[in-house]
């Protein structure tokens, strides 16, 4: 009798569920240790941060997650306390297990940062907790390479400064999803740009929220152009394709 593979068993599915994040976290353990990093524009950025143990806002677009997130995860070694908020989707449970394995604190929800659950969480978790929480402006789904405003939002009732990340790849994958997701190719030379934080002030209304927000997107596709200009010769799809 042949099952498809919509009928799999329970059991398998649940195996199969357990195994993936361990799976992906080898698979991704192993492609990243081969990588070249050239090198890491405006760490200077960061540093004084760290040195203050500020919480933070780490931005990034989506299809950038791969890299950026590895070299925050790498940051934490000089003593940055990593959040990540994740999709509180079925694709987000392995999000969530894969932060586990490296020992980073995850909150269910957006980046619209929808629900009042969801806004607490991450309130607390920076206001009280000094966790840096970050995240990609324009997921879980997109549309790709728009800033949402709830980063710009967060960024206003904690007084957290949001810093922007981005980085170039001179070989990669890039998938067939909606944010074109870029997978570095083993070995691959990396450029990385850190740009300086911005902190949304409390008094700010409805309209400059909006021309932050608008800053905000300007500023990570900038942090792009100039990792791919930095690396000479990059893949790093999506910003001249922005609608």
């Amino acid at each position: 009798m042949r099952l498809s593979w919509n009928n799999r068993p329970q059991r398998v599915r649940q195996l199969e569920r357990s195994l993936a994040p361990h799976l992906i976290y080898l698979f991704a353990r192993l492609m990243i240790s081969s990588y070249r990093l050239h090198k890491v524009e405006g760490l200077s950025n960061l540093e004084p941060m760290l040195r203050e143990e500020k919480a933070l806002l780490p931005c990034f677009w989506h299809h950038q997650i791969v890299y950026c997130t590895w070299f925050l995860v790498g940051a934490m070694k000089r003593g940055l306390k990593l959040g990540f908020l994740v999709s509180p989707s079925r694709d987000g449970n392995i999000g969530a297990r894969l932060f586990d394995f490296l020992g980073v604190r995850c909150i269910r929800g957006s980046s619209s940062v929808s629900g009042a659950k969801s806004l607490r969480d991450i309130y607390l978790a920076i206001t009280s907790d000094g966790l840096s929480i970050a995240s990609a402006p324009d997921g879980p789904q997109g549309p790709p390479r728009v800033f949402k405003q709830g980063w710009v939002n967060l960024s206003r009732l904690t007084g957290a400064a949001m810093l922007p990340l981005a980085y170039a790849a001179d070989r990669a994958w890039i998938l067939k999803t909606w944010d074109q997701l870029v997978i570095p190719k083993p070995f691959a030379r990396i450029v990385l740009v850190v740009g300086e934080p911005v902190v949304a002030d409390k008094s700010l209304n409805e309209g400059e929220m909006q021309t932050l927000q608008d800053r905000m997107e300007d500023e990570l596709n900038r942090l792009s152009r100039n990792a791919r200009e930095m690396l000479g010769s990059a893949v790093c799809p999506g910003e001249h394709q922005s609608p």
